[in-house]
């Protein structure tokens, strides 16, 4: 087993945080790890473990040694909040039936270690934890801070995606420093950015645009959700704009126009509505004009329906839906099938059982976040994430998905806050 450079770096910075007892860069190194899909921290064999899984065991740590907070100040969950509660048991429940379909089909299979089962059971387990445990943070971290530690990673993504498109358009030469700090992953992240000569679309820290595309226009709608707008936030979502056009990924194109969809039904923002529109409309127009709606449309959309990525994508998803027709309660198991899209393989992997407990331990909560007019932000974000992946990500450990959902739950975490929390009403 060994370390990284960036992991060391990564470590460092990590491990003085946790020291100085340090809420900002204990959140701020949790969302940046949790984007950082092509970078490997500590490499074990063939297996190599990513700033996600490290940060989330570290931060839960954290938060456990910080449990005198929890005396000194308890969440006051109202009566009438039970989808805190709600949300919580069916966590719960997804993971328990994970586990115990595990048991029950112990032979793993299907060429599959159980050392590496266990794994990403283990994983799945830490995200969970995470998700359980990142409210308590707002008992140290002003909830503007946190805006503005979002703030931060989205320019930080925006401007290693900048950086990334002109060195893998030859702009820019590869060199050391990108490949030692960002695309370190032997197993995958250094596919697109050093194994092509020539590839001219957006992943920034993922491993490929249609993984980026989640968090792309999850920021979009974040930024237009938000109250606070001015001249930052305007340049920032005409960059996050840009990118998601230079992802050239479906996935970005049709989540855009879904996610935009289910905002103009759910927001009250009348500002962001008089800046989404003109902009959308100015977009269309621009592409139209150079004659790239076409090519983007043939080559993204109708073209890769007929494609060899399109065909390959189909056969999993059919391979995925014959296994839940095999076993259409419970399923065949968690990883041991795998569709293109997250409902094909969800319904493949936990059946119907498993499938519910999932999407109502989403639902409970992304509902509430809706409803409430200062969490609308993270909750398109989230809202953002899970149209992506219907579309086209179907794994349940996703890091944007685990992210979004860490977003949602602590911002929800700061209604229940007494005190200077109150102020964020009149900030946000």
């Amino acid at each position: 087993m060994g370390i990284t450079v960036f992991g060391v770096s990564f470590l460092a910075i990590l491990l003085y945080g946790f020291i100085k007892n340090n809420e900002k860069i204990m959140m701020t190194l949790l969302i940046l790890g949790m984007c950082m899909q092509t970078t490997s921290v500590v490499v074990w064999g063939e297996y190599e473990m990513g700033p996600q899984v490290v940060v989330s065991i570290v931060f839960s740590i954290w938060i456990l040694m910080n449990s005198h907070l929890l005396l000194q100040r308890r969440l006051v969950i109202k009566s009438r909040e039970n989808y805190w509660r709600l949300s919580t048991l069916f966590i719960w429940l997804f993971f328990g039936y994970i586990v115990v379909m595990a048991y029950q089909n112990s032979d793993t299979g299907r060429n599959r270690s159980i050392a590496l089962y266990i794994l990403q059971l283990l994983q799945l387990l830490i995200l969970i934890i995470t998700y359980l445990s990142v409210p308590y943070i707002a008992r140290k971290l002003h909830i503007r801070k946190l805006h503005k530690i979002i703030e931060g990673i989205i320019i930080v993504v925006v401007s290693v995606g900048i950086l990334q498109f002109l060195i893998t358009t030859n702009i820019l030469p590869r060199n050391f420093l990108i490949e030692t700090f960002i695309y370190n992953m032997k197993s995958t992240g250094d596919s697109y950015a050093y194994n092509l000569s020539y590839y001219p679309r957006i992943f920034s820290l993922f491993m490929e645009p249609s993984y980026c595309a989640p968090f792309l226009v999850g920021s979009f709608y974040y930024l237009i959700s938000r109250e606070i707008w001015n001249r930052k936030s305007f340049i920032l979502c005409i960059l996050v704009m840009i990118e998601i056009v230079l992802t050239f990924s479906s996935t970005a194109y049709a989540a855009t126009l879904l996610t935009g969809i289910v905002y103009l039904l759910v927001s009250k923002n009348k500002k962001a509505l008089k800046f989404l529109i003109p902009l959308g409309i100015v977009m269309v127009i621009l592409l139209l004009i150079t004659g790239t709606m076409q090519d983007i449309l043939g080559d993204v959309i109708f073209n890769k329906l007929q494609s060899g990525s399109g065909t390959v994508r189909r056969g999993w998803d059919m391979y995925a839906m014959e296994e839940f027709n095999k076993n259409p309660l419970f399923g065949v198991g968690y990883k041991r099938v795998r569709g293109s899209q997250l409902y094909a393989s969800v319904l493949g992997q936990l059946g119907i059982i498993g499938t519910t407990f999932f999407a109502l331990s989403v639902l409970t909560i992304l509902l509430a976040a809706i409803r409430r007019r200062n969490t609308v932000s993270v909750a398109m974000f989230l809202v953002a994430t899970i149209i992506s992946q219907i579309i086209a990500i179907p794994d349940l450990d996703f890091c944007v998905f685990w992210l979004s959902m860490y977003l949602v739950r602590l911002t929800l975490a700061y209604d229940y806050e007494d005190g200077n929390f109150r102020e964020k009403e009149k900030s946000v």
